[in-house]
């Protein structure tokens, strides 16, 4: 969220009149098909110039932004390996508490306390994945998921959802 206001004044000062509720849906609505970068480990422009065909897939329509293709196929076919849709660092850093917990051997790490308690209290698992962002576009996967067949939307995208070429976010 810092990174993604401090590099898109207009958007900072849309969330402080109360446009938006954050940066975050900003970029789910339109940062991404603008091509803005949603934090500082993913750059839109270097994964087009990286990948042109995705480039040329992005400009003929068929995704709406380079961030679209690599939450839908990207990160499955391995395009930028350092990101993950669970990212440890952005779990500790977005979660104080659970931190200090693996700090005193409470939990090994971050993962297995999202697994035992954090997917049910809908906490981010990195940047790249909104839990409830892809629950309200995916009320399948809602009802689901309030019904107890998956312990989580992120459970469900990452068994089915993105093999399903399931939207992770609002077009």
């Amino acid at each position: 969220e810092a990174f993604y206001l401090s590099n898109n004044s207009d958007v900072a000062m849309a969330v402080d009149a109360g446009v938006f509720s954050s940066g975050l849906e900003h970029f789910l609505l339109f940062g991404h098909e603008e091509l803005r970068d949603p934090s500082a480990v993913f750059s839109q422009s270097d994964y087009l110039t990286n990948n042109p065909e995705i480039a040329t897939a992005v400009d003929a329509g068929f995704f709406q932004s380079g961030f679209e293709h690599y939450i839908e196929f990207g990160a499955d076919e391995n395009r930028l390996p350092s990101l993950s849709l669970y990212n440890e660092s952005f779990y500790l850093a977005t979660n104080p508490t659970v931190a200090v917990a693996v700090e005193s051997g409470a939990f090994t790490d971050g993962f297995e306390h999202y697994v035992s308690f954090g997917q049910a209290e809908g906490r981010r698992t990195s940047a790249l994945f909104d839990e409830e962002s892809y629950l309200a576009v995916n009320a399948d996967v809602a009802m689901a998921v309030e019904s107890g067949a998956f312990a989580s939307g992120f459970a469900h995208y990452e068994q089915f959802g993105r093999f399903e070429n399931r939207p992770v976010f609002q077009a």
